[in-house]
């Protein structure tokens, strides 16, 4: 269950990604507006990965911690250039954006933490 939400995570925000992509060279893929978008794609996948992470909170997975490190990251690029390296925050769509991202980098590494103790013990405990 866990590694499903983690993947759904990262397939709801690179959709954003892709829409993003696409407007910026013309194109239209939803027609949604930007606000509307980072709403349901960008706090979708927040709210995804975040559930994944305590859905597998006593279970060793490091697939869900890779894939929630990969979701933070895209995240945390996206924020950045999104502010243009910091420089436009007046607008504090891309800054909680960014800090999102890296909320979602920190649950990943926590679980990756978490993984590798649960594995190091149940190798000495044998």
């Amino acid at each position: 269950m866990a590694k499903a939400l983690a993947i759904a995570a990262l397939v709801l925000f690179l959709i954003s990604g892709i829409d993003v992509a696409t407007n910026a060279s013309g194109g239209d893929l939803l027609p949604l507006s930007t606000m509307m978008r980072g709403m349901i794609f960008g706090f979708g996948a927040v709210a995804l990965g975040t559930a994944a992470f305590f859905v597998s909170m006593n279970k060793g997975s490091i697939l869900v911690s890779i894939l929630l490190i990969a979701t933070g990251s895209l995240m945390a690029i996206a924020g950045v250039v999104s502010t243009r390296g910091l420089t436009l925050i007046a607008f504090p769509g891309p800054v909680i954006f960014l800090f999102l991202g890296f909320w979602i980098i920190i649950l990943g590494i926590v679980k990756s933490i978490i993984t590798t103790r649960r594995n190091a013990t149940t190798i000495f405990s044998k």
